[in-house]
This record gives C-alpha cells, sequence and structure tokens, in this order.
C-alpha cells in the first residue's frame, strides 16, 4: 500500500492507507457492505479515467441490436457477496421488480441483481437512466443468452 501512496498523487490510495491505519474504518473495510461500496467506487474512478483518456471507447453500446433465439437484455444494477433481501428500501425505491440470481463462478460475488427485461439494447435507455438517478450509478446493461 505504501508503494501507492509514494509513488502516485491519487487520493483513492491515501483513502485506502488511512482505512488500514484507523480500525473503524479497517472494519467497514472487512466487512461485506464495506467491501462492495469501495469494490464499486474503484469501478467508477476507473471507468471515469478510461472515458477520459480514451473518448473513443465506449461502455454502452448505442447500437441498437435485435433479439437472436432467446438472447434478452437486463439492467444489473449490483453484485453481492452474501444475498441481499429484495425488500430493501433501496431497492424499493427503484419501482420496479429486482430479481436476485446467484452465479456459480469463482468471483467472491456470487448474486447478482437485475431489473428489467428487454428484446433490444435500445430499450434499456430510459430504465437505466432512472435507475441511475435512484441510487445505482453503477448499474449497466447485460445481454443475457
Amino acid at each position: 500500500m505504501w508503494f501507492f501512496n509514494i509513488y502516485t498523487r491519487s487520493q483513492l490510495f491515501k483513502f485506502f492507507l488511512r482505512f488500514l491505519t484507523y480500525t473503524p474504518e479497517a472494519n467497514y473495510l472487512n466487512s461485506s457492505y464495506g467491501q462492495e461500496i469501495i469494490a464499486s467506487a474503484l469501478f467508477r474512478a476507473f471507468r471515469a479515467f478510461v472515458q477520459a483518456e480514451h473518448p473513443s471507447i465506449e461502455f454502452i453500446n448505442s447500437e441498437e441490436e435485435l433479439v437472436e433465439n432467446g438472447v434478452v437484455f437486463k439492467i444489473q444494477i449490483m453484485s453481492s457477496i452474501e444475498p441481499v433481501d429484495l425488500d430493501i428500501s433501496e431497492f424499493k425505491m427503484l419501482d420496479t421488480e429486482v430479481e436476485r440470481v446467484k452465479v456459480e463462478s469463482k468471483s467472491i460475488y456470487k448474486y447478482r441483481y437485475f431489473v428489467g427485461k428487454f428484446e433490444t439494447k435500445k430499450e434499456t435507455k430510459t430504465l437505466l437512466k432512472q435507475i441511475r438517478e435512484n441510487g445505482f450509478p453503477d448499474a449497466y446493461v447485460v445481454k443475457l443468452e
């Protein structure tokens, strides 16, 4: 951790250094919720960096993609290590049903949470904007076959 503090001026890494030296924040970082929040923040920071440095890279394809043999598009709002109740206030604010799916993978994140079901990627735009405005800024469109 000190390597990043010495060789970079980024506040992000100094932030992590504080987590290691301040017990209440270290406890927060060791919790599942704290790890999910930090992972989300890292993703947003990385996405912002890539978008700034490489504007030609698009995180959401603007071209309409048609349904092919059972392909659907959903909006993933989050993932978690442990199952999260589907009736929490954050989900209720979305005014749409949230679907929890258990994923078998090597990742520590075993649960994914989706909203919506669309035939084309273009159809997801309106709901994606609403989801991001209602507390899930990292939500993104996924193509499921």
